[in-house]
Formats: C-alpha cells, sequence, structure tokens
C-alpha cells in the first residue's frame, strides 16, 4: 500500500514553491542548525519508531515515525501508521515540511484521514 495524502496541502505545488524559491546561505545554515536539533529530539523520544531516509536536494531530512495505536476506542485490536516527514531545506524558518501518513494494518483510507 503506498503513501496516504491525509491533510495536507498539494505536494507538487510545494515542491515547485521550493524549486523556483532560493534563500541565502546564512537562513540555510541556520536552518539546517534547527533541523538537526528537532531529528535529534525526536530521536530520543521515538528510538527504533523513527526511521531515517537519505536525504536529497530538495529535502534535508526525510525521515518516518510509526506509531501503534488502538484502531477503535476502547478496542484490544492494534493499528499500525507510519507518518512521513520530508524536511524542506528552509524549514523550520522559511518553508513548512511535507508531511504525509500512510496506514500499515488495522485503519480503513476514511479512518487515516481522520
Amino acid at each position: 500500500m503506498g503513501r496516504k495524502k491525509g491533510k495536507k496541502r498539494d505536494t507538487h505545488a510545494a515542491q515547485q514553491v521550493a524549486l523556483t524559491t532560493t534563500f541565502d546561505a546564512a537562513v540555510l545554515s541556520e536552518a539546517r542548525v534547527l533541523q538537526a536539533q528537532e531529528l535529534e529530539v525526536l530521536q530520543a523520544i521515538f528510538d527504533r519508531d523513527l526511521i531515517q531516509q537519505s536525504a536529497t536536494p530538495l529535502y534535508t531530512y526525510i525521515f518516518a515515525i510509526r506509531l501503534l495505536c488502538e484502531a477503535m476506542p476502547g478496542s484490544a485490536t492494534t493499528a499500525e501508521v507510519l507518518l512521513h516527514f520530508d524536511f524542506t531545506r528552509a524549514y523550520p524558518l522559511k518553508q513548512p515540511p511535507n508531511i504525509t501518513v500512510e496506514s500499515k494494518h488495522g485503519l480503513s483510507d476514511t479512518e487515516t484521514l481522520k
């Protein structure tokens, strides 16, 4: 099953803005420092549930966080969801991250969108 879009803005539009927008070296340098700090904190919190992937020219950090939860409130059935994060070059100073939700098991597409 592929990634589910969930609630987020149009990825293609975000990529076009990121490609055509230029940022000065100071902004990009400060953004990289803040991103590294944020990733370090997330690694400490989520440990093995954080899966880091290779960077690209468009995204400095790409990673997913695996969450296990109850499929329905009060249910013994569990669900697994992956939250995919792509930190854009100027995140968090000038650009938002791209976030997608992928249901691994236990949730329908409708429940994943919620």
